[in-house]
């Protein structure tokens, strides 16, 4: 009974009534196994975790090739917030290290309509691209729940999106893996400021894997005073915490 093995205290805990979201799903029953906070249905730019669709699309299209192909060198144009990303970028690099340019060379070889298409065809939060082929996903017109991402996540993993069987595989396989008290997690950060402020949200999604036990996952934290820590890997941090202390009971 992985709904109550995995965390234990599903039944005993309330939601939070804080900023940001927790939601766990049994892979398999779909069950709702945790959820705490007051964001779960509250749509947000999905920022870098963004990243996950794209790559989908990336494969689908055959401009990603696979997890080490195309390696494109980064060009003075592509313009970086972080020296650290003047580097040639693969395709697993890109996911692992968040790297924008990347991501907008990517939407450029596909143009507006093939990306409009898969943005619609994925059913992926509310579709809208108005934002634009570079910037749609970046505090712009582009939003998702975190019970949407949990939704695309097990559409990805159970290859129910409409694109092929190895796209979607080669998306699984370069997306960063982690591990938590045994559990093999698969996930993206995101970040990004709240209404442009100096606030900042940030997501970790993706699902973990036990032996024959699976979980999907969204984390959203918010910020709630200025901070300088970026939000997407404190996200991720936080729910790799909270995992192994859950996973352990």
């Amino acid at each position: 009974m992985i709904s109550f093995v995995f965390l234990g205290l599903v039944l005993t805990s309330p939601a939070l009534a804080e900023p940001g979201c927790l939601l766990v799903v049994d892979a398999h029953s779909k069950a709702v196994i945790h959820e705490t906070g007051e964001d779960c249905d509250e749509p947000n730019t999905p920022a870098s975790t963004f990243k996950v669709p794209l790559a989908v699309m990336g494969f689908e299209t055959g401009y990603l090739k696979d997890g080490d192909n195309p390696a494109l060198p980064w060009k003075p144009e592509y313009g970086v917030n972080k020296p650290e990303d003047k580097a040639t970028t693969t395709p697993r690099i890109w996911l692992r290290d968040s790297i924008l340019w990347y991501s907008r060379v990517l939407t450029r070889e596909m143009g507006m309509k093939t990306f409009a298409k898969f943005v619609a065809d994925f059913d992926y939060g509310n579709a809208d691209v108005s934002g634009g082929l570079t910037k749609a996903w970046l505090n712009s017109s582009l939003r998702i729940t975190p019970r949407q991402q949990v939704a695309f996540i097990e559409r990805l993993i159970e290859d129910r999106l409409p694109v092929s069987l190895p796209a979607l595989a080669m998306t699984r396989e370069v997306i960063a893996q982690y591990q938590a008290g045994g559990w093999t997690v698969h996930g993206k950060t995101g970040t990004s400021y709240i209404a442009k402020g100096p606030l900042r949200l940030g997501w970790f999604v993706g699902w973990a894997d036990k032996g024959d036990r699976r979980v999907i996952f969204a984390k959203l934290v918010k910020d709630t005073k200025k901070t300088s820590a970026m939000a997407g890997p404190r996200a991720l941090k936080e729910f790799l915490a909270e995992a192994e202390a859950m996973l352990g009971r």
